[in-house]
């Protein structure tokens, strides 16, 4: 692992993964960053909102190596859900340092016809 994410001299090679309940989504790999920027958007259904969370995962691509886990943070899903929108920067948890910034919107689906017109 480049240890420069952390603090020390280096680069890292960071992606991220989410989960939410058994869908995953992986970003792409950002060469050489202390300060990576991913810009992806990903979008997920979530029937049952009661007891999910949105994990979060940052890892160090190593190539030929194990990737290295950097950090991890976990977001119940319900107040993603009551905020409607969001703009989050939570702390990694296991790392010296880090926090990932996350953008969320909450749309809620509906039955009635209507309110797709």
């Amino acid at each position: 692992m480049d240890i420069g994410f952390l603090g020390y001299p280096g680069k890292s090679d960071p992606y991220v993964i989410f989960s939410i309940g058994a869908k995953k989504f992986k970003s792409r790999i950002v060469k050489k960053s202390i300060d990576p920027v991913f810009g992806e958007t990903w979008e997920a259904v979530v029937e049952v909102v009661k007891g999910q969370r949105l994990d979060i995962e940052v890892w160090d691509f190593d190539q030929g190596t194990p990737d290295e886990i950097m950090g991890r943070a976990s977001v119940p899903i319900c107040s993603l859900a009551n905020r409607g929108e969001s703009d989050l920067w939570i702390n990694l948890q296991e790392a010296t340092s880090g926090q990932v910034r996350i953008q969320t919107q909450w749309m809620t689906m509906s039955n009635e016809r209507d309110d797709y017109d």
